[in-house]
């Protein structure tokens, strides 16, 4: 075939290849058949052989079943004329189903985007609202700590700040007028006042000259402003504290001369709205200028002295001086008398209201005993106690 494609002219093998192009898959099966067909009368080995024919005979099934198809399209589009227009149709709906498709496609993508923005927005207004909540919470519990500070006395970092304060409420502080508004009277305790008192130590603490140290706890008590921020439940708790720890020490224990200074100094300034007090802030007053000595380390024999006379307790002691044991006498009877008269004994001081008077200053764990005659206690309504006498 080859031999007599190769003898033709030049025109005729252009016309023969361009014919053998237009119907290419004509062709192919042609040439597929002349490769069977060479197979199977070439002599060669068997196994090639058998290689070469299985070849031709799959190119040949696959190219007559296009054939078949192609020609077979072919043949429709030129014998039918409504072929051509339901092809264009048929694409045509393949093409619409094709839009809607990816119309579908496009419109899930969308709607998913959609659902994620709404989604991404719940989760940002959500954490907005944790963030808002624990904002309010964070400031409602700097607003308790504050707050808990103020009641507390914790205001002040510098000395400056007392001073500034101070100065700028002098004029109320001088017509004894309200300064805080910030303190609730009926929340303040009485371990609020002793806590005041002793962070105003930290403050004194800065300071190194002691007239220095008593000016600047008098200003931090003015513009703490407790005696006009605390109910007279808490001056009568706070007056007994200092009055126990009057007798109890003098006020001469060293670590706690800051914090006296200031309970007296506020005591004082409480105390002068109630004039039935008149006698207990005379007593007060005094304990603050002991503090005041005592910081200043000279002699508080005086000012003890005076303490002790508004409360009661120097009078006593000066009977006590007085009555000094009498002569014995002979006679019996004027001897119990005497015994009865000269006797000293201790009534209930403090805040108990017991009528009885006892043996010891001590007696069944008593405090603020106030010594006097057995005669004196009597005449006073006294009555003596069963397990002393």
């Amino acid at each position: 075939m080859f031999e007599k494609f190769n003898v033709l002219k030049r025109w005729q093998k252009i016309l023969i290849i361009i014919i053998g192009i237009l119907l290419l898959p004509l062709t192919l099966l042609l040439f597929s058949i002349l490769f069977l067909v060479k197979s199977i009368s070439k002599k060669s080995n068997k196994l090639l052989k058998i290689l070469k024919i299985a070849i031709s005979l799959v190119l040949i099934f696959i190219l007559s079943i296009f054939n078949w198809v192609w020609w077979g399209e072919m043949f429709k589009m030129v014998t039918d004329p409504n072929y051509s227009t339901e092809l264009n149709e048929q694409q045509e709906r393949e093409r619409k189903e094709e839009e809607l498709k990816d119309k579908e496609t496009k419109e899930k993508q969308e709607l998913k985007d959609e659902l994620e923005n709404q989604k991404k927005k719940e989760l940002e207004e959500k954490k907005k609202q944790e963030d808002l909540e624990l904002a309010k919470k964070e400031k409602a519990e700097k607003e308790r700590v504050e707050k808990e500070n103020s009641k507390n006395g914790i205001r002040f970092n510098t000395v400056d700040e007392v001073k500034n304060l101070y100065k700028k409420n002098q004029e109320k502080i001088t017509k004894r007028e309200k300064v805080r508004d910030d303190l609730n009277w009926k929340e303040i305790t009485l371990q609020n006042v002793l806590n005041h008192a002793s962070n105003s130590k930290k403050l004194l603490g800065k300071l190194e000259n002691v007239s220095d140290k008593i000016d600047l706890s008098m200003q931090i008590v003015a513009v703490d402003d407790l005696h006009h921020n605390t109910s007279q439940k808490i001056m009568k708790e706070t007056l007994e504290y200092m009055i126990k720890e009057y007798k109890n020490s003098k006020l001469d224990n060293k670590e706690k001369l800051e914090d006296y200074l200031y309970i007296t100094r506020y005591l004082d300034s409480k105390l002068k709205s109630y004039p039935e007090y008149k006698q207990k802030q005379e007593a007060i007053y005094q304990m603050y200028n002991l503090t005041k000595d005592r910081l200043r380390k000279i002699d508080t024999s005086s000012d003890i002295e005076k303490i002790d006379k508004a409360l009661g307790i120097y009078v006593e002691k000066a009977k006590e001086k007085v009555e000094a044991p009498k002569p014995k006498i002979e006679e019996s009877s004027k001897y119990s008398e005497n015994q009865q008269t000269s006797e000293t004994v201790y009534a209930n001081g403090g805040s108990s209201k017991s009528n009885k008077y006892h043996s010891s200053p001590t007696a069944h764990n008593m405090e603020g005993a106030i010594p006097m005659s057995r005669e004196e206690a009597e005449s006073k309504g006294y009555v003596a106690c069963k397990r002393c006498y």
